[in-house]
């Protein structure tokens, strides 16, 4: 009945498949997205995922990162966010811990449940150590009933605007 015109059952496939796209990880690691450097050498970027994701998802945000921080590699963590942040939190601590004196040379990017992994387990468990800086954007910080379907709505507004502009987000002044 709608062909060619993208009805809803066209939506709702597409829908299907963007979640099929960013199923979640399976296991808590540290995993490269770009460069040659290993993990916490100078100018690593570490990027974390939100609600819907996955460590492959940060990739285009984590790009932009390196070029415009001119940082030398990015990695992402990859974990099960439906295991929550609290759970994530701990795990990055941990994965963090035996590079402790080298955290001076990272930069945490996170947005939406990634801010709540990434302040978990730099504020709580005390990974701070010597973290180079951290950019956390729009994470539900004072918690919300709405954080998976806003999460959804950001996902989608996140690919609609990394296939439109060619800027970096992170070039805006907010």
């Amino acid at each position: 009945r709608n062909a060619g015109r993208g009805g809803p059952g066209q939506i709702w496939e597409w829908v299907i498949g963007l979640v099929r796209e960013n199923l979640p990880d399976t296991e808590y690691a540290l995993k490269r997205l770009s460069g040659s450097g290993e993990f916490a050498s100078p100018g690593t970027i570490l990027c974390l995922h939100g609600i819907l994701d996955n460590h492959q998802s940060m990739a285009t945000i984590g790009e932009r990162a390196r070029i415009k921080f001119n940082a030398s590699n990015v990695h992402s963590y990859a974990f099960p966010w439906p295991a929550g942040a609290e759970t994530a939190g701990t795990q990055l601590a941990l994965l963090l811990a035996p590079y402790r004196d080298r955290l001076k040379n990272v930069t945490v990017i996170g947005y939406s449940q990634g801010v709540l992994v990434a302040r978990y387990a730099l504020e709580r468990l005390g990974a701070t150590a010597s973290i180079k800086e951290c950019v956390l954007a729009v994470g539900p910080n004072w918690g919300s009933n709405w954080a998976a379907p806003l999460d959804f709505l950001f996902n989608i507004s996140k690919i609609w605007l990394n296939d439109s502009f060619a800027c970096s987000p992170f070039a805006v002044n907010v």
